[in-house]
């Protein structure tokens, strides 16, 4: 695969853990290197373009092993994670993901962290800084227990007067710490598996069965419109990424555009469907300020001159 700019991973430094070691109380695998899952999760990688990092640079969370794309201000989670039950506009979500083997290599937006924008709450609870946040996430059928600061990003949203709201969302995606209701996982099981029959594009199935399950709800706006911000970004991946093989020129031109955004903020219109009445309707949104970040390191391994970063 052919990009402009070479693809650099970096070091996690906002996390309260360290990350240098797998904490053998949650996990006692490796998913990069390990002989059980690295054949697969290479593979996926490989074939997403990403190269394969050092062990120097592989980040050891509790039960999943991510990359800091310092060079694109992305992050890269693999592990066993059920993506679809982690559907949720409180929820952080990937740009994009490829699964093989009950390995899952999902690719997130870099946001800011809740802590950088808002410095003085600290290490606190999140119900004693952010009560509306907490009740609205388990009005939505969602339990989230893991409720500290350092687990929460803010996406820069704009609804109706056009300025820049902080909206918060959990940016440490893991199933374990965000359960659903049984009555919710169901509906969104049967949502999904519905419309991932209608439409070509992924990403558009995901975004009709989001306004199925949570769109009509006035407390749930502003993240609607989170989820909205990098649905361009989603909807240009899996227009690579339909089958088993990726369409590597079509993934190249979206790294590049994604180094790009964390330099230079864009814009984007594309269309959305909306189960109105029964009848799914199309249209077209423009989000504004499209911007990633990588506000996770300290000095960013990044490459300014646009080089060709070929990876087989």
């Amino acid at each position: 695969m052919s990009s402009k700019y070479e693809i650099n991973y970096g070091w996690c430094y906002t996390d309260h853990k360290d990350g240098k070691e797998i904490l053998d109380f949650y996990r006692d695998f490796d998913y990069v290197f390990g002989k059980e899952y690295s054949a697969t999760t290479q593979g996926l990688l490989k074939d997403l373009g990403f190269p394969i990092p050092d062990i120097s640079e592989t980040y050891r969370g509790r039960r999943h092993d991510l990359l800091m794309v310092d060079s694109h201000g992305l992050i890269v989670r693999i592990g066993k994670t059920d993506i679809e039950d982690l559907m949720n506009p409180f929820v952080l979500q990937p740009i994009g993901w490829k699964q093989a083997e009950g390995i899952t290599v999902a690719v997130y937006p870099g946001v800011e962290t809740a802590e950088q924008v808002y410095p003085y709450y600290g290490h606190t609870k999140l119900y004693d800084i952010a009560p509306k946040f907490q009740e609205n996430i388990l009005k939505s059928g969602t339990k989230y227990i893991d409720k500290y600061t350092y687990n929460l990003g803010v996406v820069r949203t704009q609804i109706n007067n056009g300025k820049d709201n902080n909206t918060l969302v959990v940016i440490d995606t893991d199933n374990m710490a965000i359960r659903n209701s049984q009555d919710l996982k169901e509906k969104k099981v049967e949502a999904l598996q519905r419309n991932y029959s209608r439409f070509e594009n992924k990403a558009d199935a995901v975004a009709a069965t989001f306004y199925e399950i949570y769109g009509n709800k006035r407390y749930i706006q502003d993240n609607m419109a989170a989820f909205e911000k990098h649905h361009s970004l989603r909807r240009t991946f899996f227009d690579a990424c339909k089958g088993d093989t990726s369409d590597k020129v079509k993934l190249g031109k979206l790294w590049d555009k994604c180094y790009e955004m964390v330099d230079v903020p864009k814009s984007a219109t594309f269309p959305v469907w909306k189960n109105v009445g029964g009848v799914l309707k199309s249209s077209d949104i423009t989000v504004n300020n499209l911007k990633l970040y990588n506000n996770w390191t300290k000095t960013p391994n990044r490459k300014k001159s646009p080089v060709v970063c070929k990876v087989s």
